[in-house]
């Protein structure tokens, strides 16, 4: 025996089924507490090689993109793992340049906040 939709929900309410919240417009439900709300989240392995950022080691980039266009199975025989190595290790070396400025940058703003605070402490 089927069930018309609102004949389903009436039945499951009756034998005290948890229902299933939906975006009608004839319920009210908090879409912010609602798993009907949430929406699928893209995850990414990586960032994305080709930006702004990444100048310095574009040619490498492109010698992997290059390999990986030849197709799957030059992929699948670790054809390409020679470029990859070469694209990790160019981006392992600007990540440690970037690191190293912000850490003496970092040590700035801290030279410049023991001043000040040794300046306030001075003058209270």
């Amino acid at each position: 025996m089927r069930l018309a939709l609102g004949e389903r929900d009436r039945s499951r309410k009756a034998i005290g089924a948890k229902q299933i919240p939906t975006t009608s417009s004839s319920q009210n439900f908090n879409s912010k507490t609602s798993w009907a709300s949430l929406e699928p989240q893209v995850v990414k392995m990586h960032p994305h090689l080709h930006t702004k950022d990444n100048t310095a080691c574009e040619e490498v980039m492109n010698i992997l993109d290059e390999c990986h266009a030849r197709g799957f199975m030059w992929k699948a025989v670790g054809m390409c793992n020679d470029a990859k190595t070469q694209v990790n290790l160019c981006l392992r070396a600007q990540r440690l340049q970037r690191t190293a400025a912000n850490r003496e940058a970092a040590k700035g703003k801290r030279q410049e906040l023991k001043q000040k605070w040794a300046e306030i402490d001075a003058n209270s």
